[in-house]
């Protein structure tokens, strides 16, 4: 492929402008062969002398080692011109085209004096950036301005080669690791995510404004045609679908975590902590808010309990009674919690067992239990309460419309008494 190299203004001491590659082969020829007076036609050059006035500097082995331009002067590469560089010493307007540098109609910003340009004015003509990495043999494509495609491209060549922006007090504002194939603000990239956030610069906090990422109001103007759209979501996390090469056990899955609210440190006061706030407007949660044993749920100030009391029954005397029907379903519910207090021991041996019942059956401790069978002692200390372990079998605690929740005894309680609390949730 030719060589097209035009020097304009550039030597000084009045050397004409020279195009094509015969033209440069020889001024190469001539500074490569000649040294002393001999050269005096190039301005004064001297083998070996560095000169910063000089057009052409030619180190002691005869290469040149500086070569000099003045403003304005433009370097094709290309038969046809086609890469330009330039270093434009007056201040250009925006979309202004310049002669073989920038043609057409040009989209490009003001550009002010001194600036140096580069510029490939062939259709559908890249830039590609490439340089050999250490210890490498190979080059290796960093970046590509793709004009074809209309984008610039970092990492073209799908290589393990990372990107890095610092701030000024961050080294790590924003980092992209191609060899995980993750991205990180604030810091480097964390093991295992595809996308972390860590505000590690301090700042002034601003009330109503999150530090590590914020999502200010703004009105969005809907521009397609007349429809109705099922949902429409400002920020929107699909269902996660989870998949492993080898296999893996996930105790609890999220498809949002919040570890904890946020805790206080050095010199600062939190009145109020929370994990979640919502601060206005309707709450909507299709799905089931399960609030574990370890929590409390608030609502209007007053602690709500985790279970829901389904019934209570005060244990009398009888010489005959054993079963009894303590607590009717009209919807779905599961119990949660089943607990006995001794008020008088019974004196011997006696036990019960809270049983579901389905339709007109008979409760029967071998039918459907809701713990070990004959684990409630009614021979138990007086005034002790006795917390009753429920079943694992979680559907031997759920009850539809219609079903019964009963009362088993080992035999007649003709002596003792107590109450027995039963608690649990709407499903």
């Amino acid at each position: 492929m030719a060589i097209s190299l035009e020097l304009q203004n550039a030597v000084q001491g009045g050397i004409p402008s020279m195009s094509g590659a015969k033209e440069l082969i020889d001024l190469l020829n001539v500074v490569n062969v000649l040294s002393g007076t001999e050269t005096a036609f190039l301005d004064g050059v001297v083998a070996g002398t560095v000169a910063a006035s000089k057009a052409v500097v030619v180190d002691a082995s005869k290469q040149i080692s500086e070569l000099g331009f003045s403003d304005n002067s433009l370097l094709k590469l290309g038969t046809t011109a086609d890469i330009a560089m330039l270093n434009r010493s007056a201040a250009l307007n925006a979309n202004t085209a310049l002669t073989s540098v920038l043609i057409g109609t040009p989209a490009v910003a003001a550009i002010p004096a001194n600036s140096f340009i580069a510029s490939n004015v062939t259709a559908d003509g890249d830039m590609v950036f490439a340089t050999v990495p250490a210890a490498g043999a190979n080059s290796i494509e960093w970046l590509r301005n793709d004009a074809s495609a209309g984008l610039t491209v970092l990492n073209e060549a799908a290589g393990d080669i990372d990107f890095r922006i610092e701030g000024d007090t961050d080294a790590n504002m924003l980092v992209i690791d191609a060899g995980t194939d993750s991205i990180s603000f604030g810091s480097a990239v964390v093991a295992g995510s595809a996308l972390s956030l860590s505000n590690l610069t301090g700042r002034a906090t601003v009330t109503s404004v999150g530090v590590q990422a914020h999502v200010p109001a703004a009105t969005f103007n809907d521009t397609a045609g007349a429809a109705t759209i099922a949902i429409m979501a400002d920020i929107f996390v699909g269902i996660q679908t989870h998949t492993a090469t080898n296999a893996r056990t996930y105790s609890e899955c999220a498809s949002v975590y919040i570890q904890g609210a946020p805790v206080a440190s050095t010199n600062v006061t939190q009145t109020a902590s929370y994990a979640l706030f919502v601060d206005a407007g309707l709450s909507r949660f299709d799905g089931v808010v399960a609030v574990t044993t370890a929590d409390q749920l608030t609502v209007g100030g007053v602690i709500v309990g985790t279970g829901e009391i389904m019934s209570e029954l005060t244990l009398v005397l009888s010489a005959t009674k054993v079963i009894y029907n303590v607590f009717v379903a009209r919807d779905a519910w599961q119990v949660t919690h089943i607990d006995y207090t001794s008020d008088v021991a019974q004196g011997g041996a006696l036990t019960a067992t809270v049983v579901k019942a389905v339709g007109t059956a008979t409760p029967a401790s071998a039918t459907t239990p809701m713990h070990t069978a004959g684990a409630i002692d009614l021979n138990g200390t007086a005034h002790t309460v006795q917390p009753i372990t429920v079943t694992v079998t979680t559907a031997d605690l759920q009850l539809a419309a219609g079903d019964r929740i009963g009362l088993v005894l080992s035999g007649a309680i003709t002596v003792g008494s107590g109450r027995l609390t039963i608690r649990g949730k709407r499903i």
